[in-house]
């Protein structure tokens, strides 16, 4: 199976490598069953690994003239387990880095849990909320809570020197999630929701396209101009994001899709100016977001007043 057709699909991964596990799995053939489900339940879910990136993803029906909608990954309002939905994932990796370690080790403890990955119900302060059906298309939600979560590592490894390696890449992959959402987002409110659907089908994860495809109105709304310093500096800011980052891999995985290493030599970079260099991009979109909410409500209103006017 080519690499390509599984790259985000754990339960195809594990289907392709499972002939040269069979020593580990002949160890334990239940431990391996519970993997296999789970994954499975996983893949009805996450098949492309992108369900928990987006709130919805885009459908384009293929005929003489395209169009595009949004599919919503959660339908409805649903109270997941997040206690046994983190042990379940900790249970999968111990598993999984006993085959990758090729050093057995008995991991027990998937016998205290089913293979349902988003399983329903628990304690009432143990659930996390999703598919709220009033907010489930918002953009702000999930870049939040990708800011959030890579604040929290990102203060980890200021505190502690051993967490500085660890932390900096996945501090950098959530931060860049954060970025291209808050894009996505004003894409959406500056267009009409085909067209946003579109233009995100199309740009995919480029920052710089996404940038691109929205600065011309932003500059209008802000009776600005690309020589204005404001924009030459946050321009050049999403442009060394893309510079470093263009195919949106390299702080994801540690190689590309033709298996070679993304640093192939050992590099040293200051993670506290990769902290504050993404703190200030996501504070100037932010405040772009804002601005593009502002100038729709007072459009709206004035539409309203006109039309008001004319009912007289």
């Amino acid at each position: 199976m080519a690499y390509s057709t599984i790259i985000h699909n754990l339960s195809k991964i594990l289907d392709e490598i499972e002939r040269f596990l069979t020593n580990f799995i002949s160890k334990d053939i239940n431990c391996y069953q519970w993997l296999k489900k789970f994954l499975e339940s996983m893949n009805d879910i996450d098949k492309e690994s992108d369900s928990f990136r987006y709130p919805f993803s885009i459908i384009r029906d293929k005929n003489n003239n395209p169009v595009y909608r949004a599919k919503w990954i959660f339908e409805k309002q649903t109270h997941i387990n997040i206690i046994n939905l983190v042990n379940k994932m900790e249970t999968a990796f111990e598993i999984l880095n006993t085959y990758y370690l090729e050093s057995y080790t008995k991991v027990d403890e998937y016998k205290n849990y089913n293979t349902e990955f988003l399983e329903e119900g628990g304690h009432y302060y143990g659930q996390s909320v999703i598919g709220f059906a009033y907010n489930r298309s918002e953009m702000h939600l999930y870049i939040s809570g990708y800011k959030e979560a890579a604040k929290i590592l990102m203060d980890e490894a200021f505190a502690s020197s051993k967490k500085m390696n660890l932390n900096f890449l996945p501090s950098c992959y959530l931060y860049k999630n954060a970025l291209e959402l808050s894009l996505k987002d004003i894409v959406i409110e500056i267009f009409n929701t085909e067209k946003a659907l579109e233009e995100i089908n199309r740009k995919k994860h480029s920052i710089i396209g996404l940038w691109q495809c929205i600065e011309d109105e932003v500059i209008k709304l802000a009776n600005g101009s690309k020589k204005d310093a404001i924009y030459i500096y946050h321009y050049g800011l999403i442009n060394e994001i893309h510079i470093f980052d263009g195919k949106s891999d390299k702080f994801r995985y540690p190689i590309d899709k033709h298996l070679d290493y993304h640093f192939k030599k050992q590099k040293k970079y200051d993670i506290e100016s990769f902290n504050k260099f993404f703190n200030q991009i996501l504070t100037f979109l932010n405040g772009v977001s804002g601005m593009v909410v502002h100038h729709k409500e007072m459009q709206a209103e004035y539409e309203m007043e006109m039309r008001s006017w004319s009912d007289e």
